[in-house]
């Protein structure tokens, strides 16, 4: 009964969560859009449904409740070609402390490329500009009784234009419930940290699931799905689809749906 309770007691605290930040604005003038890029290949091939599968340092950005499920060192490096000259580096590492749960840290950079520099009559000067994006996160991820875990992440980020400089603190939290193998829900709520200078943070919350079913030896099919809101983009609907072949070999298919409020 006790773990019933739990459980349902959980469960509306996701809701209500969520519908906390929905309603905590419905301003999409936000800064810092960067706050909201994917990390990692297979996240990405997976639509961005990985708050339930998370299981290596990316967990810092998609769930920190994740990091529970590193069972050694790791170090992730990733590297995405964007539109228009776009590019992300990231770069992350985590490292279990058995039972005093799982420590990581990571580096993300964002740059947008060069652009023409103009004055305030639009005359062409000579010198160019490189906007960018730069931040430093640290997590931590607990594995608790009852197939739970928790997590935080600090994130601190700085974003050069071409005559400012925007800076922000944010965290972000996320749970994760494994009923039995296989098997994952998780909750997560992520930019927590009010404005930076006149605009809003990228304030989201995100529900998420997944179930891993066995195809034979070496082979599984892994189904993933999230769902949640953010303060830039409305709601979204992520679903993936992975199948593992030989242990060694894999197929993703991902969506993306963004539905943006009115």
């Amino acid at each position: 009964m006790k773990i019933h309770h739990i459980r349902y007691s959980l469960a509306v605290a996701i809701i209500f969560s969520c519908a906390t930040v929905r309603l905590a604005s419905s301003d999409v003038s936000v800064a810092m859009p960067m706050l909201n890029a994917g990390i990692g290949a297979r996240a990405t091939g997976l639509g961005g449904a990985f708050s339930a599968v998370a299981d290596d340092p990316s967990s810092i950005y998609w769930n920190p409740a994740c990091l529970s499920r590193l069972t050694r060192p790791q170090i992730l490096v990733s590297h995405q070609s964007l539109l228009l000259n776009n590019y992300l580096e990231h770069f992350s590492g985590g490292l279990p402390l058995n039972d005093y749960g799982t420590v990581a840290f990571g580096l993300t950079y964002n740059g947008y490329g060069e652009f023409e520099k103009r004055d305030e009559y639009g005359t062409l000067l000579p010198e160019t500009f490189a906007p960018h994006d730069m931040g430093f996160s640290a997590s931590y991820g607990l594995a608790l009784p009852a197939g739970f875990s928790v997590g935080a992440t600090y994130s601190s980020w700085r974003q050069k234009l071409a005559t400012s400089t925007l800076s922000a603190n944010v965290f972000s939290v996320g749970s994760l419930y494994q009923p039995r193998d296989g098997t994952s829900f998780a909750m997560t709520l992520t930019n927590i940290g009010g404005k930076t200078k006149d605009y809003d943070l990228p304030l989201g919350c995100r529900l998420g699931a997944a179930q891993t079913i066995p195809l034979g030896t070496g082979h599984n099919m892994l189904m993933a799905l999230d769902a949640g809101w953010r303060r830039s983009g409305g709601a979204t609907v992520t679903t993936g689809l992975e199948f593992m072949l030989f242990n060694m070999a894999f197929i993703r298919l991902g969506y993306n749906g963004r539905f943006a409020d009115e």
